[in-house]
């Protein structure tokens, strides 16, 4: 098994293969290395990799520094010497970006890549912390960098489509969620948000088509659902929306954000009782959401309800002091006489 086949059993979480593999070469550990082993071994056992953020990172480092020292031609002696140095400047970059002091953590990451250059844990951790502290540029660097030693990373490719989506260069997002989908294509995940940036450059059947993939592999992957039904709103074809949105609720009835809406796509299909009914659940589920308060509002304002569209506005007002349009609606609704 390679050290990349090796990798990809770790980020599938397939720990049991994992360490059948390295429990054949443990004998050949060198003694300092197999109290590390055994410990990871032993946190596997214990359960801690489902719940250890840093889990993942500490076995592929352990992982790739037994290759490390197999494949170079130099002394093993000269080799312990640099991977150990390595270790300790990558270890002590995830504590620092684990308590997020993120120019302790580059500081270290940096130190570990003079250690071994191109070392692609370190430049991933890197990465994470740029597109973190929003250093979006260095952030794609970082990871383009991956790419160009590892150009079957999808992970990689992943993250670089989610930073220019965020950066909104969407072209480039698709570019990057296309060539990880060249390396696997039953993501769902990335299916989606490619849906998502095609979605943002008025692409929306190709949007609807990114989705529906991401569907066929996983039906139950609500963000697809509601994004449907995000673009059928968008386009105006306000029951296909409903349609989608309560798909979504069938997985998730407890998510906010759809209920929301749902509420709006009633309002705006003139349906105001049902639009109510889908906004006070909502508020039932997020009581403090000052958007959910105000659109409630207009609705009672428009319905000639001004008592109850001022309490709804006031706790939109509670909930975002900045939200001036409230102040407006406010200020012109009118109690009866």
């Amino acid at each position: 098994m390679t050290y990349d086949e090796l990798k990809e059993q770790i980020n599938q979480r397939n720990f049991a293969e994992v360490f059948k593999f390295l429990s054949d070469l443990s004998e050949n550990f060198p003694d300092d290395d197999k109290p590390t082993y055994n410990r990871l071994k032993k946190e596997f056992i214990s359960g801690v990799s489902k719940t250890d953020i840093d889990y993942l990172d500490r076995l592929k480092v352990f992982i790739q520094s037994k290759f490390f020292l197999k494949s170079n031609n130099t002394s093993i002696g000269s080799n312990k010497i640099i991977v150990t140095n390595f270790e300790k400047w990558f270890y002590k970059g995830l504590y620092y970006q684990k308590q997020e002091e993120y120019d302790e953590a580059i500081h270290c990451f940096k130190e570990a890549l003079k250690v071994i250059p191109n070392n692609t844990n370190s430049l991933g951790c890197l990465g994470s912390i740029y597109n973190d502290i929003g250093k979006y540029k260095e952030a794609i660097h970082v990871f383009q960098k991956i790419v160009n030693i590892t150009p079957d990373d999808y992970n990689t490719w992943y993250n670089l489509g989610n930073i220019f989506l965020k950066s909104r260069d969407n072209l480039s997002a698709i570019n990057a969620y296309k060539n990880a989908l060249e390396v696997k294509s039953d993501y769902a995940n990335i299916w989606n948000d490619l849906g998502v940036a095609y979605n943002n450059l008025g692409r929306h059947y190709e949007a609807i088509e990114a989705y529906q993939t991401a569907l066929k592999i996983s039906p139950d992957y609500y963000p697809s659902l509601s994004n449907i039904g995000g673009i059928y709103h968008n386009l105006g074809k306000y029951e296909d929306a409903i349609v989608a949105f309560k798909n979504a609720l069938n997985v998730n009835f407890e998510n906010h954000d759809i209920w929301n809406n749902i509420g709006t796509t009633y309002k705006n299909m003139g349906q105001e009782k049902e639009a109510i009914n889908a906004f006070q659940q909502a508020l039932e589920i997020k009581p403090n959401c000052s958007d959910s308060w105000y659109q409630l509002g207009k609705i009672y304002y428009d319905l000639g309800k001004t008592k109850k569209a001022i309490d709804a506005f006031h706790k939109s007002l509670q909930y975002d002091p900045e939200r001036l349009e409230v102040f407006n609606e406010a200020i012109n609704a009118k109690l009866p006489s």
